[in-house]
C-alpha cells in the first residue's frame, strides 16, 4: 500500500539575497560567534525549500533574517516581489506565503507605527518579530511596550516570541536565571493583556540537554507556565542553535513535552531553514529526522495533519 502524502506548511523560514540585504549577523566579524557561519552565509532562495518522497511542502512562513534593520518592509517587498517572479515562471510551482517582519517593541510610538502601517501595506504579512532571549524583561519593561504592543492587539497580529526558557549559562548562579523568570513573567502579563495577538513561542523556548535537570526543570516550567494562555503557540525547531549533535533520542523527549504542554492543536513543527543546515545535509533530511520521530510517528494521521499543516494553516491565516 502506498504511503499517504504529507502536506506541509513550514511556520519558520528564513531566505537570504546578499546583494539587497544587509545581514549583519550573518557576517563572520558580528555576532552570533559561530564558527561554521560559512555554511548559511549565502543565498538561499524558495527554490531551495526541496522536499520529496511522502512530504509535499505547499507553503511557508518566512521569518525576518535582517534584511533591513531600520526599513523593515524592505524585506517584505523583497519577498514579494521574489515570490511573484516564481509564480510567473512557466511550469514552475510557487508555495503560498505568509511574512513576519523585525520591528522592534521598544522604538518610539511614533516611528513603530509608522513602520507597522506600511508593513501592513504587503498582502503576505500577518505579524512582527524582536529577538528577546535573555534581554526579555528589559526589553518588555520599556516605555513604549504598552502602546505599541496596544497597536498589535489593534490590527488582530502575530507577535513571534524568541526567548529563553532556561538560565544557557547555568553556572553563572542565580542572578540570570531571575533575569531569565522575570523576563517570562513580564511576557505573561504582557499575553494576559493583549487576548487578540497570536503569541507564537520560536523553536519551543530553546530546550536544554536533559541531562542538565536544573535547566530542563525551568525550561520546563516556564513552558507550563505560558502555556496556560490560550493565544499562545508553540513551534518546535531550532536545534541546531543549542547543539550542533543533538540526538533524536533527545529531540523525541522534546517533542512529547510540547504536545503534552501544549496539546496537538497548538504545536507545529518547523525548519528554521536555512540553520538546520548546521546539522542536517539538507532540508528533506531534516523533515525525515522530525516524521521519523517515535513520538510523531505514532500520532494519528489527524494529529500529524495538525502539527505539520493544520495548525500552521490556522494561525497564519493562509
Amino acid at each position: 500500500m502506498r504511503k499517504q502524502t504529507i502536506n506541509i506548511i513550514d511556520p519558520h523560514v528564513h531566505l537570504f539575497n546578499l546583494s539587497q540585504g544587509e545581514y549583519h549577523w550573518l557576517k563572520s566579524e558580528n555576532p552570533p560567534d559561530w564558527l561554521d557561519k560559512s555554511v548559511i552565509n549565502k543565498n538561499f532562495t524558495q527554490k531551495d525549500l526541496q522536499l520529496n518522497g511522502i512530504t509535499f511542502l505547499s507553503g511557508f512562513v518566512h521569518i525576518e533574517a535582517g534584511f533591513n534593520n531600520t526599513k523593515p518592509w524592505r524585506e517584505l517587498e523583497y519577498l514579494e516581489q521574489a515570490n511573484s517572479a516564481l509564480k510567473n515562471l512557466q511550469g514552475t510551482y510557487s508555495q503560498s506565503m505568509r511574512t513576519i517582519a523585525g520591528l522592534r517593541l521598544s522604538l518610539a510610538p511614533a516611528v513603530f507605527t509608522e513602520h507597522l502601517n506600511k508593513c501592513l501595506g504587503f498582502r503576505s504579512f500577518v505579524g512582527v518579530r524582536h529577538i528577546l532571549d535573555e534581554l526579555g524583561f528589559a526589553i518588555l519593561s520599556s516605555d513604549n511596550i504598552s502602546h505599541n504592543m496596544k497597536a498589535l492587539h489593534n490590527a488582530k497580529l502575530i507577535f513571534e516570541v524568541q526567548i529563553t526558557f532556561y538560565d544557557p549559562q547555568t553556572k553563572v548562579g542565580i542572578k540570570t536565571s531571575q533575569s531569565i523568570n522575570a523576563g517570562i513573567n513580564a511576557l505573561g502579563k504582557l499575553i494576559k493583556r493583549n487576548h487578540n495577538i497570536r503569541f507564537i513561542i520560536n523553536h519551543a523556548g530553546l530546550p536544554p540537554e536533559n541531562s542538565n535537570q536544573t535547566a530542563w526543570r525551568q525550561w520546563q516550567n516556564n513552558l507550563k507556565m505560558l502555556a496556560c494562555y490560550p493565544n499562545v503557540f508553540l513551534k518546535l525547531s531550532g536545534a541546531e542553535i543549542s547543539n550542533r549533535q543533538y540526538t533524536t533520542q533527545w529531540l523525541d523527549l522534546v517533542l512529547s513535552k510540547c504536545i503534552t504542554t501544549f496539546g496537538d492543536h497548538r504545536v507545529m513543527l518547523a525548519g528554521n531553514f536555512p540553520l538546520c543546515l548546521f546539522s542536517k545535509d539538507s532540508y528533506q533530511d531534516y523533515w525525515q529526522t522530525l516524521l521519523n520521530l517515535s513520538v510523531f510517528k505514532a500520532l494519528s494521521t489527524s494529529q500529524k495533519n495538525a502539527l505539520c499543516h493544520d495548525n500552521a494553516f490556522k494561525i497564519y491565516k493562509f
